[in-house]
């Protein structure tokens, strides 16, 4: 029996060290760096954990007023981005534009307070 097998192999790449040699600086992230992911459920009566999120609830619009009440979010934290699950969804996913939309009421509740806004660029959104 007469298998092919190749006539010349490939010595293996050497041994890279460490992060440098690799090509590749040290990365340092500072809590200014990163964003808060909030979630808000419609239609809930308590706050349920986001299980592949530890630490982490969908809130309902209550829990999120008195948790902003016990105690301003992560301080140092560049931002908080709110997500919101609609009791309802369609194709068009329309509760997201929705002034009656879970994410519209929630930031009512807010009552305006939540600080500077911004583009996903960093940039001040106008008004």
């Amino acid at each position: 029996m007469n298998a092919s097998f190749p006539v010349a192999r490939p010595a293996p790449a050497a041994p890279q060290r460490g992060i440098a040699a690799a090509g590749l600086s040290p990365v340092s992230v500072r809590p200014a760096d990163l964003v808060l992911p909030m979630f808000i459920k419609e239609g809930i009566a308590e706050p349920q954990p986001v299980v592949s999120m530890p630490g982490v609830v969908q809130h309902t619009r209550d829990s999120l007023r008195q948790g902003r009440r016990r105690r301003p979010w992560t301080p140092g934290v560049g931002g908080l981005i709110l997500f919101g699950i609609p009791a309802a969804k369609d194709a068009r996913g329309s509760a997201a534009d929705d002034p009656a939309g879970i994410v519209q009421l929630a930031l009512g509740d807010s009552g305006g307070r939540g600080g500077p806004r911004h583009r996903a660029d960093g940039r001040p959104l106008p008004g």
